[in-house]
């Protein structure tokens, strides 16, 4: 059986986001329609989120794909990535690994 890896840049970014914002888990979870449990899950890097969960988490935060891969950039040391801003194919590579992931939360 093989374990799932989580990604810790994107938790991190995620978190940064929501409090950047100045919101709670609690509010960002009530807007994205997902339950606290499970934001905190993705926000502590013990879960991935679907693609759909991403989606309104993203949404309700105000950000849209890019602006998530740009933070997830500023997220992740740099020797272990490559460049997204202004990288229309990592954005897209952002997005296929997004929709192709089969870890799932409950929302």
């Amino acid at each position: 059986m093989a374990t799932a890896k989580y990604d810790p840049a994107l938790a991190a970014a995620l978190r940064a986001l929501r409090v950047q914002r100045g919101l709670t888990q609690e509010r960002l979870a009530l807007d994205a329609d997902v339950t606290t449990s499970a934001l905190g899950r993705v926000e502590r890097g013990l879960a991935n989120p679907t693609w759909r969960t991403l989606k309104r988490i993203i949404a309700a935060l105000g950000v849209s794909l890019t602006e998530l891969a740009i933070a997830i950039e500023n997220e992740t040391p740099e020797e272990n990535t490559t460049q997204l801003l202004g990288n229309p194919a990592s954005v897209r590579r952002l997005t296929h690994r997004c929709a192709n992931e089969r870890t799932s939360l409950s929302v």
